[in-house]
């Protein structure tokens, strides 16, 4: 109910933000944003490579994937002055602790587990279920149209790091089974119809 919003978080979550545009004759139009919201400060003591030791003021945690060794994540603390240099430079490089995420969706009246996402867009229904995972993500496109789907899936960073260019609508479809703990982006696809939903796979 205001021009421009100021989202001001007190504490650690995912947030969702629901945008809703009338016109003069009665027409409307809603979106939402999830914003993912972590306190990557270094609080006490940290050193690279192991988290601990050395005061660390000024610091923010970093998880640091190592360059042809993404199996073995390492917990680094760099100068907040330091992040754009560091963390763009380096593929797998994440805010944060390596196995901190968000897990709870809060709304405008109170803090949920995001058990499922069920979402309608033109074109297709889409639901994404359950979120945050452990071992498997499911996810169901229900469609009047044939045509196949393209799933991708994508870290943080923006890297391609999964894709489906068959996927069938009206059939389950498990992925995420290989993904490492963290938050993710699944976007699908179906013509000129798009949608993309955030994802998080927890311990």
């Amino acid at each position: 109910d205001c021009l421009s919003p100021i989202f001001t978080p007190t504490q650690e979550g995912s947030y969702t933000f629901t945008l809703t545009v009338a016109s003069p004759s009665g027409c409307s139009s809603t979106c939402q944003i999830t914003i993912c919201v972590l306190d990557i400060r270094v609080n006490g003591n940290c050193s690279n490579g192991n988290g601990n030791g050395g005061n660390s003021p000024g610091k923010v945690y970093v998880c640091h994937i190592p360059p042809g060794n993404p199996s073995n994540p390492q917990l680094i603390c760099i100068g907040v002055a330091g992040v754009p240099a560091h963390v763009p430079l380096h593929g797998g490089d994440r805010l944060g602790r390596c196995n901190q995420v968000c897990g709870f969706a809060k709304t405008d009246e109170e803090a949920v587990p995001e058990l499922f996402g069920d979402f309608h867009t033109e074109g297709f229904n889409l639901l994404v279920y359950p979120n945050p995972y452990r071992d498997e993500l499911q996810i169901l496109v229900e469609s009047a149209l044939s045509d196949a789907m393209t799933i991708k899936a994508f870290n943080v960073t923006g890297q391609l790091i999964f894709e489906n260019n068959k996927a069938e609508p009206n059939v389950g479809l498990t992925v995420g089974r290989n993904f490492a703990r963290g938050m993710y982006f699944i976007e699908i696809t179906q013509g000129s119809s798009k949608r993309t939903v955030k994802i998080v796979k927890a311990e």
